[in-house]
C-alpha cells in the first residue's frame, strides 16, 4: 500500500492530519516496523517532527511498547535526552515509565550501557521534577518500577517538586486510596477495592522500600 502510495501520490507520505501526524507517527504508534522502515529509508520521512501535541514519533512508539520501531527511530535521533515532548517535557524513558510500557524500559536501561549518552534518560526530571521511576510509581507499574529499581543508576532519592521520593509518591496514593476505599465500603464494595489496591500498591512499596533501604 505504502510503495503505491509512494508511486501514485509520493507528496502524500509527507501531508499531516488536524492532528499535524505525518503518516511516521501513525506507523511507530502502531508498531509497523516495515512501515516505519519505509517511510525513512525510501520515502525520506523526517524522523523529528512534532505533533500538534509536542510528540515525537518516538514518543508515540514509547507510549505503544513498540520496541522494534523505537530501536530504528533511536538510530535517527540526534540525542533522545533532548527530544521531549512539550507538555511536561518528557523524554521517551519517562513515556515509557508511564505508560507501563516495562519491555520499553528495560531495552533503553540496556541500550544506555551501550550507548552513554542515552543514560542522561535515567534520572532526567520532566517539568514537574518526576523521574521516570516517579512516574511508574505513580501510575501503578510494578514491572517497570522493578526495572528501574535494580539498575544501580537510577537514583532512588531523587524528589519532585512536592520534595516527594518514588517511595514517598506511592504511600501517599495508597494512603489516599486506603481513605477513599473506607467510605466506598459502606456502599459493599469495600472489600473488593481494598484487595486491589493491596494488590497494586503492596508490590511497589516492597520493591522501591527495599531498594532504599539497602545497606
Amino acid at each position: 500500500m505504502l510503495r503505491d502510495i509512494q508511486k501514485e501520490q509520493p507528496t502524500w507520505v509527507h501531508s499531516t492530519d488536524t492532528h499535524e501526524r505525518h503518516p511516521l507517527h501513525y506507523a511507530a504508534s502502531i508498531g509497523y516496523l516495515e512501515g516505519v522502515v519505509y517511510l525513512i529509508d525510501i520515502c525520506k520521512c523526517h524522523p523529528n517532527q512534532r505533533d500538534k501535541y509536542g510528540y515525537y514519533p518516538i514518543h508515540l512508539a514509547s507510549y505503544g511498547g513498540n520496541v522494534e520501531v523505537m530501536e530504528k527511530l533511536l538510530k535517527h535521533c540526534p540525542d533522545p535526552t533532548e527530544m521531549l515532548e512539550t507538555s511536561y517535557e518528557r523524554n521517551i524513558l519517562h513515556v515509557a515509565a508511564k505508560s507501563g510500557k516495562h519491555e520499553v524500559v528495560k531495552h533503553i536501561l540496556q541500550q544506555s550501557r551501550k550507548i552513554p549518552y542515552l543514560d542522561k534518560m535515567i534520572n532526567q526530571k520532566d517539568n514537574k521534577g518526576d523521574t521516570p521511576l516517579h512516574l511508574a510509581a505513580q501510575s501503578c507499574h510494578p514491572k517497570a518500577v522493578f526495572y528501574l529499581t535494580w539498575d544501580e543508576r537510577v537514583d532512588l532519592h531523587l524528589v519532585n517538586q512536592n520534595n516527594q521520593t518514588a517511595l514517598d509518591v506511592v504511600n501517599a496514593i495508597s494512603q489516599l486510596t486506603d481513605t477513599s476505599t473506607r467510605k466506598v465500603s459502606r456502599i459493599g464494595f469495600g472489600m473488593f477495592e481494598c484487595f486491589k489496591v493491596e494488590l497494586i500498591f503492596s508490590p511497589i512499596l516492597i520493591i522501591i522500600w527495599s531498594f532504599c533501604h539497602q545497606d
